[in-house]
């Protein structure tokens, strides 16, 4: 906690850099220096020969993360699918780890290590933001065709959410009810709150409760995360108690957050990225050690140094108190971690319902404007030189919105795509 309260003063100081007119003419020429034109985002392009710079780049990498600036962003998801059939197959990252509930994910491996073939196995866990996704398709697609080689590409979650869509709230009481009761002698009578919350996530939101009730509720949730611990030291054990415990965060997180502005409540949205981070730890440490990793999530939770951003043009940056999971994991794994932001220049997003939204140019300041004037519709560009780590510009990272920040101390590299195609909903 010491480290991180460290880390997060001195970005709020170095945040004091200032938009000039003369970083933003020195912008163009920086970028020229550290680009690597991409030819294809097709994931069965099967030539690397683009790719192959990223055996420097990842050079010491043991987690590479793949962002998105938002969760319509088709194109974005092809080249990650592409990117990652690279690393697995060329690198020798062998786990990928989405922004989906750690036990939903889990329920999904175990499935398709038990002989799952169909792609429908992916909604047990995956949110369906992506499993319904038609471009995300494809990499479902190659998971369950290596998970029948020697070199399986392991999938997994780090959210504290329950994300899958073919389990209903009944379904996952009775499934941990089964559990609990063959590992602890489990009765629901003796965890009253454990059984009313976990059975109706809703309800604490529509009833909430009192300080009293909250405070035996966690009691009850924490004493069963202890019994299985002491019971149970398999892996198994030790998704199910740390599922236990994430529930819980959910839980406070719906209870004590002001939903309607988020804003009002930082400190408790913060939970989620913070639990984020001791789920991925887990995974790392106890379930899968000594592996590489792939993680698939937004831009906003992957990247780190948010301190850094600034007002650009009048527009204030999105969440300026949030601490992203990736700023947790950049503390402890320094050099090894490589944070890869996504962006792009025009085009559109996909919205829920198949609807999609039409997105404006960039800003003639920005980055992405600077990048659009290559001839290239794909490019990589390393924040790595030393040149980006006290430049201050105008990015549209998070959320598809300029914001002003030092970005070459919020991410280590930038996927750009020209023209953004939406995400298109399997029918």
């Amino acid at each position: 906690m010491i480290r991180s309260g460290i880390f997060i003063i001195l970005v709020i100081l170095a945040s004091a850099a200032v938009l000039s007119q003369d970083t933003i003419e020195d912008l163009s020429g920086i970028v020229e220096r550290h680009t690597h034109p991409i030819v294809s985002i097709d994931p069965n392009n099967t030539s690397t020969t683009d790719l192959d710079f990223l055996q420097g780049e990842f050079m010491g990498v043991d987690i590479v993360m793949l962002g998105e600036q938002s969760h319509g962003d088709g194109s974005t998801f092809l080249a990650k699918t592409r990117l990652i059939k690279y690393l697995h197959e060329e690198m020798g990252f062998s786990v990928l780890v989405f922004e989906s509930g750690l036990m939903d994910m889990y329920r999904t491996w175990t499935k398709i290590e038990e002989g799952a073939d169909s792609l429908s196995v992916f909604n047990y866990g995956v949110f369906p933001i992506w499993a319904n996704s038609k471009q995300v398709q494809e990499l479902f697609e190659y998971i369950l065709e290596q998970s029948k080689t020697d070199h399986p590409l392991i999938v997994a979650g780090f959210d504290i959410q329950p994300t899958g869509s073919l389990m209903t709230p009944d379904e996952r009481m009775e499934e941990i009810s089964v559990y609990l009761q063959g590992t602890i002698n489990y009765s629901a009578e003796a965890y009253p709150l454990f059984s009313r919350s976990f059975q109706n996530l809703r309800s604490i939101m529509e009833s909430p409760l009192s300080p009293e009730e909250y405070d035996e509720m966690k009691k009850e949730y924490a004493e069963l995360q202890k019994r299985i611990l002491e019971s149970d030291p398999s892996k198994e054990g030790m998704i199910y108690a740390q599922y236990i415990d994430n529930y819980f965060k959910t839980l406070t997180l719906y209870a004590k957050a002001d939903l309607q502005k988020p804003p009002n409540t930082p400190h408790i949205f913060n939970i989620r990225d913070r639990e984020m981070a001791r789920n991925f730890e887990l995974l790392a440490n106890k379930l899968y050690p000594g592996e590489k990793f792939i993680v698939w999530g937004a831009n906003s939770h992957l990247g780190y140094g948010r301190g850094l951003l600034d007002d650009f043009q009048g527009m204030k940056p999105s969440a300026p108190a949030m601490v992203p999971f990736g700023q947790y994991l950049k503390i402890d794994y320094q050099d090894a971690l490589y944070t890869l932001a996504f962006t792009s220049y025009e085009g559109s997003i996909g919205l829920l319902r198949g609807m999609e939204r039409e997105l404006p140019k960039g800003h003639d300041l920005s980055l992405e404007k600077a990048l659009a004037e290559k001839d290239d519709s794909f490019i990589f560009l390393s924040l790595q030189g030393d040149e980006f780590k006290s430049l201050r510009f105008p990015a549209r990272i998070y959320g598809h919105a300029e914001m002003s920040g030092i970005w070459g101390q919020m991410a280590d590299g930038v996927f750009f795509i020209k023209t953004m195609e939406p995400n298109k909903v399997v029918n």
